[in-house]
C-alpha cells in the first residue's frame, strides 16, 4: 500500500521527491496516473487542504484561508464573540491556521500564536486560544479527511 503522503507528494506542480516522502514497502513506485485516482472523488477543499498539509503545496493557501476564514466567522457569529472593533482576529486566525498546518513545530509557542493574531499573549491564552483551536480544528480535519478518503482507494486500488 502506499503512503497517502506520497500520492499528496505525487499530485504536487512542484518538483517534491514523492519517493522519499511517507516511505513504503509496498509498491515502490507508481504514477500520477494511480495518485489522481487515489485523489478521485475527493471534495476540492478537502484535497486542498490535503496538499498543504501532506505536501507542502501552498498554492492554494489564498483560497483555503478565505474559506477558513468565512467559516470562522459563522462561528463567531454562533458563539456570539465579542471581537474588538478594528481587528482582523478571525482572518488572522485563518492565516495562522494555514501556517500551522503547513509547518505544525513553527508555531508551538503560544506567544508566536498570539503575536501573528495581532494580541497580547495573555489575551490570547484567556480568550482566543480555545476560539482559535476551533478554527484550525476546521482546516486540520479536512486535511485528515483527505487522507483517509486516500487510504481508502488505496484498498480499493490494491485489492
Amino acid at each position: 500500500m502506499i503512503s497517502p503522503a506520497r500520492v499528496f507528494a505525487a499530485m504536487t506542480a512542484h518538483p517534491i521527491n514523492h519517493r522519499n516522502v511517507g516511505r513504503s514497502t509496498a509498491l515502490p513506485d507508481f504514477d500520477q496516473a494511480t495518485a489522481a485516482a487515489m485523489c478521485a472523488g475527493m471534495p476540492d477543499l478537502q484535497f486542498k487542504a490535503s496538499m498543504l498539509k501532506w505536501a507542502g503545496d501552498w498554492s492554494n493557501a489564498n483560497y483555503l484561508e478565505y474559506r477558513i476564514w468565512i467559516a470562522a466567522v459563522d462561528i463567531a457569529r454562533e458563539e456570539k464573540w465579542k471581537i474588538p472593533r478594528g481587528r482582523e482576529y478571525l482572518r488572522r486566525m485563518a492565516g495562522l491556521a494555514i501556517a500551522e498546518v503547513a509547518d505544525p513545530g513553527r508555531w508551538q509557542l503560544d506567544k508566536d500564536r498570539a503575536e501573528f493574531i495581532g494580541m497580547h499573549k495573555s489575551e490570547f491564552c484567556r480568550v482566543w486560544r480555545k476560539r482559535y483551536e476551533m478554527v484550525y480544528r476546521i482546516l486540520d480535519e479536512l486535511a485528515q479527511d483527505g487522507y483517509r478518503h486516500v487510504q481508502r482507494n488505496n484498498m480499493e486500488i490494491a485489492s
